[in-house]
């Protein structure tokens, strides 16, 4: 509740601390803090700690594709006064002491087939590292922030979970997959450890696991396909990662991007013609699906979201490459990576002139949008009837912007 009123009150900063003091008091070794009397005890700590830390984040702490000439994160939470220095220290004790070293814990413990380890422990570090990353005043530590994950080998053991993640799927349900990789992306959200990433080679370790191997093969997996999740992986983690780490590292790594997202022939040309219409009767909105075609004229929110930073990608490598040897690469070795900006261009504004057809064919997918189909929209006269088709629409407005279309 606190949270959700963004107090200012002092008491409410500090619970951050209170929250500390007794998660170090109970113990930071998931070894012996997962052990079954303990484990729920343990759980209810960091649920806590990370709500302490949203009072300490900016009002809006969602990160979006960087665009070019811009930062890279519109809504970035360091244009807010930093934090104390109380904080910033309490902060990077965090990271170090829990976040990094338990991401190494909880690996080798799920590799040593611990049934401690559960997947919403990761997911938990993951949420606490995202809400750190987002305190005011952080950016400034870079090489304290280098050094933890350095020290931890955290992208190492990151992407060897994501190497395990195949095996360790239930249902075929990659879970682990999409854990790891959303650790990588939060990682690479500061602009510093990208850079390290890109040094460490982060891409080559990623292509060469299996789950990675099997999304590169075939027609390409979309967001009605089994595993559902793959789709997740693509867009808010490989497709985030590889944006990061361009804007970060800039011409020097545009070779290397061009050619890792070639690995994806697929999911490229499935990209390329996802917003193209087909006169198939339309899913009721708000439904899934389990048997939905390919390529049958639904639209979903995460298809937007692909085209957006496949759409910056592009405009990316476009400049690099017409900037040639004045930006220090070889035109000719940065790859055209086969996505068809005027085709999709076409298409969007094809939807936004038909909205009542567009209505019947957004799809929500999980359990949030689908509470989006039910909530009113945000704001007076977007002649939508929910938020999830004010939020597509408004998604596709941004999409053709970026690539230079027309607004409906």
């Amino acid at each position: 509740r606190l949270n959700e009123v963004q107090s200012p009150r002092p008491e409410a900063k500090s619970v951050l601390f209170n929250a500390w003091d007794a998660i170090r008091a109970h113990g930071t070794d998931f070894t012996l803090s997962l052990e079954k009397a303990r484990a729920n005890y343990t759980r209810t700590l960091l649920k806590i700690l990370c709500l302490a830390l949203q009072v300490h984040t900016s009002p809006s702490s969602s990160s979006r594709p960087a665009t070019p000439g811009s930062s890279g994160n519109d809504d970035t939470p360091f244009s807010t006064p930093a934090a104390s220095q109380t904080v910033i220290l309490t902060v990077l004790e965090i990271l170090r002491t829990l976040v990094a070293h338990g991401f190494r814990d909880l690996t080798v413990l799920l590799h040593s087939n611990s049934p401690s380890t559960d997947p919403g422990d990761f997911a938990l570090l993951c949420a606490i590292l995202r809400a750190c990353l987002h305190v005011p005043g952080l950016e400034r530590h870079t090489t304290a922030l280098l050094s933890i994950f350095a020290d931890n080998q955290t992208s190492r053991y990151a992407s060897t979970l994501l190497s395990w993640s195949d095996q360790l799927a239930t249902g075929r349900d990659p879970i682990f997959g999409e854990l790891s990789i959303s650790f990588l992306v939060e990682m690479s959200n500061v602009p510093a450890l990208a850079e390290s990433l890109a040094v460490e080679g982060i891409l080559g370790h990623i292509l060469d696991t299996n789950l990675l191997k099997h999304l590169s093969r075939g027609k390409g997996m979309g967001p009605f396909e089994a595993p559902i999740r793959m789709y997740s992986i693509w867009v808010k983690g490989i497709l985030p990662l590889l944006l990061n780490l361009l804007h970060a590292v800039g011409a020097s790594i545009a070779v290397e991007i061009a050619a890792t997202l070639n690995q994806f022939p697929g999911m490229i040309r499935r990209a390329s013609s996802a917003f193209t219409f087909y006169t198939k009767p339309p899913l009721s909105t708000g439904s899934q699906g389990d048997s939905m075609e390919r390529g049958t004229g639904h639209v979903t929110l995460s298809m937007v979201s692909e085209a957006q930073k496949l759409g910056i990608i592009t405009n990316l490598l476009d400049i690099y490459r017409e900037a040639g040897p004045s930006a220090g690469v070889t035109s000719d070795e940065i790859l055209d990576i086969g996505w068809e900006k005027g085709r999709v261009t076409e298409d969007v504004e094809n939807w936004l002139q038909k909205r009542s057809t567009l209505r019947e064919r957004i799809v929500a997918v999980g359990e949030r949008e689908e509470g989006w189909v039910r909530a009113k929209p945000a704001r007076d006269g977007t002649r939508a009837v929910s938020r999830l088709e004010e939020k597509v629409v408004e998604e596709m407005g941004e999409l053709l912007m970026l690539l230079g279309g027309k607004e409906e």
